[in-house]
């Protein structure tokens, strides 16, 4: 190879960008979370459109499991990175 080389080793990641990732993921766990439980509450009759009428009233309790599953998972994250250190 000529110049440049790709290397396939990935490069460490610095504390710094380390712990700026650790909120983003949080949130986003916790959005998801709060939407999927959101969209488990909300009447299936208060839909715009009878396609999304049919995915709220099939799938509310799916929604749900996952709601809490995902809660869950931000708390474990949380409580495994508040407690390293």
């Amino acid at each position: 190879m000529s110049g440049s080389e790709i290397s396939l080793v990935p490069a460490t990641a610095s504390a710094k960008s380390q712990s700026a990732a650790v909120p983003v993921i949080l949130v986003g766990l916790g959005a998801l979370a709060i939407a999927l439980l959101a969209m488990a509450l909300i009447p299936a009759h208060l839909a715009p459109w009878y396609w999304v009428e049919n995915l709220l009233a099939g799938r509310r309790q799916q929604f749900a499991i996952s709601g809490v599953m995902s809660l869950v998972a931000a708390g474990i994250f949380s409580a495994f990175i508040f407690l390293s250190g």
